[in-house]
């Protein structure tokens, strides 16, 4: 029997069960066979799903704040309002998140913040510092579309006052 001729014996006996009873063959749905692709992926992969572009930090950003190396800052926001600004942000990190939350314990200090909690909330690490009338609240969590690899996201929310 030729190679062709073979090959289309092949997928006629595979396809004839599944056609016969009336369906289509098992295969994976769209969603099955992403799953099964972010399994499979090194964790350096999975970092073009959790942060596909970076963005810049506003010029209105609190320039006190230390950002973590590695990390891709995917959201930033400055809002200036009477007396201060407000600024957010939200970085992903290739760490876990013990690591994340020793480097900004001891970043913060040397940034000129005073930790003055560290708490838990299920999952989630809580920082707070202060600088004079000046606050930071970090939130600093496994990164929830990076379940089995070691990303971090660390979401920031820093209120600081005029100088």
């Amino acid at each position: 029997m030729s190679h062709p001729t073979r090959t289309i014996i092949m997928v006629l006996m595979t396809l004839t069960p599944s056609v016969a009873c009336g369906k289509a063959p098992d295969s994976p749905t769209p969603q099955e066979q992403i799953a099964d692709v972010g399994q499979e992926q090194p964790a350096e992969a999975v970092v073009e799903t959790l942060a596909p572009t970076s963005v810049d930090l506003p010029a209105e950003f609190s320039a006190d704040f230390p950002i973590i190396p590695e990390s891709t800052i995917v959201a930033a926001n400055a809002i200036p309002a009477d007396g201060g600004t407000l600024s957010e942000a939200t970085l992903v990190v290739p760490r876990q998140r013990n690591v994340v939350v020793r480097w900004y314990r001891t970043s913060l200090p040397e940034s000129g913040w005073e930790v003055v909690s560290d708490d838990s909330i299920g999952p989630v690490r809580i920082l707070r510092a202060t600088q004079g009338e000046s606050s930071i609240e970090l939130s600093i969590e496994q990164h929830p579309d990076a379940a089995d690899s070691k990303w971090v996201r660390v979401r920031t929310s820093i209120w600081q006052i005029e100088r």
